[in-house]
């Protein structure tokens, strides 16, 4: 028997999750092993290696449920366990932050829309280990360019993840020395692999690169930072500005650029609004009803190193002079960053005027039609463009566009075939039900 030990050494390239079902329901927890430590359960990079590699790669190395005859094939590639390091040789530490869902329609936190969110940060790398019983050519090359995604969240930025190394040793089990090799291990679990790879082989990483649907230089003015007193000290998640915030800024200015056009777009007046998984920007930016988007929305960086802070008051409207115990601090942070938007799939023709308003509602925050994080309307969180690039997803719909002010406006020609293609796919539903 050959059997062929690997282990992939990934990088993250940001804060992960991996969802549990927590008691909470208020909360969305991130799963723990025994110590209460974060755990990454191989199971779950399984699944995201399936998802980079086609049928045919699928059925040589990850098993059939049912082969030409009729029975079960098992997997040729066992993805055995993970090992996880922190930052300057601490430990990956799980951070809970505060959300809240938005109400469409006045395009402001949701009625009891607050939840809590847990997710992974400063990990330093993941070691992933597997086992490959027969050649393993093929799933060495697949490893090589795998482009790794590590639990939920993928479209609002987490879970993005590199491979840095790879490493493997094949044993010929009918050879004596390779036979004694594999059981005079002493250690468990990783360490006896580590131990089993140091006379292994590296092979040669060439993951390809993601695709970006748009990057941009920004200046970030006044980002407003939550705190209870100027003496706070910032708290880490303060260093990023979160993808699920720029993707809830933009999908609600493409709704109501799409509402302002005419066009049927789900979310303006349901409370409980899940998706319709109808609509083309439920289709582009996912729902509860179609899964995820097609875009992900990565983590800013931010460098808040020197927030400034101030105390305000609240104004008596009967007095118009100070109100009474109504003072309160505002800390802001200024800082260059980068807007990165992308792209998990393609889109399809009739969703040309969807990347149109996506590059409208950037030109409505270079103008100051909208602002990102709290107190905008007091003119906090805005954002300057000094440079964009488009890829290759936009200019294949024709847009050149390297400033958000050149920007093209939306034709009639795109929105007539949006709402031809809504009405042929209810057309579509209606005659399935009436067969069904």
């Amino acid at each position: 028997m050959i059997l062929t030990y690997i282990r992939v050494t990934i990088r993250p390239l940001g804060p992960w999750r991996v969802g549990a079902v927590g008691q909470d329901q208020a909360a969305l927890e991130t799963l723990r092993d025994n110590a209460g430590r974060p755990a990454l359960p191989p199971s779950s990079l399984a699944g995201s290696f399936r998802a980079c590699i086609d049928e045919a790669a699928r059925k040589l190395l990850m098993g059939q449920e049912k082969t030409k005859d009729g029975k079960p094939e098992a997997s040729a590639l066992w993805f055995l366990g993970t090992r996880l390091t922190g930052v300057e040789d601490g430990q990956p530490e799980i951070r809970r932050r505060t959300a809240t869902a938005v109400d469409r329609n006045r395009r402001a936190a949701r009625n009891h829309g607050s939840h809590d969110v847990e997710e992974v940060y400063d990990t330093e790398t993941i070691q992933l280990y597997l086992r490959h019983e027969g050649d393993p050519a093929e799933a060495l090359r697949l490893l090589g360019k795998w482009r790794v995604t590590i639990g939920g969240g993928i479209s609002t930025g987490l879970g993005r993840a590199e491979v840095t190394a790879i490493s493997y040793r094949t044993l010929d089990l009918s050879h004596p020395a390779d036979l004694l090799a594999r059981v005079s291990l002493r250690d468990a679990g990783p360490d006896a692999l580590d131990a089993l790879l140091q006379g292994g082989t590296d092979h040669k990483v060439a993951a390809g690169e993601s695709l970006t649907l748009l990057e941009a230089t920004i200046r970030i003015d006044g980002l407003n930072l939550p705190t209870q007193d100027l003496k706070d000290q910032l708290r880490p998640e303060d260093h990023w500005f979160h993808g699920t915030r720029w993707k809830g800024i933009l999908r609600g200015r493409v709704e109501y650029i799409g509402r302002s056009l005419g066009l049927d777009i789900c979310g303006a007046e349901d409370q409980q609004w899940r998706g319709c998984g109808k609509c083309a920007v439920c289709e582009v930016f996912g729902s509860g009803e179609t899964g995820a988007g097609r875009w992900s929305f990565h983590f800013t960086p931010l460098k808040p190193d020197h927030p400034a802070g101030r105390t305000r008051n609240a104004i008596d409207r009967f007095t118009r002079g100070v109100a009474e115990k109504k003072l309160f601090p505002e800390k802001t942070v200024t800082s260059q960053a980068r807007l990165v938007i992308g792209q998990l799939d393609g889109v399809e023709t009739h969703h040309a005027w969807v990347l149109k308003a996506l590059l409208l509602a950037l030109r409505d925050l270079q103008e100051g039609y909208l602002g990102i994080g709290g107190r905008t309307s007091t003119g906090l969180g805005s954002v300057r463009f000094e440079k964009l690039r488009l890829g290759e997803e936009l200019q294949r719909f024709g847009m050149t566009a390297t400033t958000p002010e050149a920007a093209e406006g939306i034709t009639e020609a795109e929105i007539e075939l949006e709402r031809t293609h809504r009405s042929l796919k209810e057309k579509e539903e209606k005659e399935k039900m009436q067969h069904a």
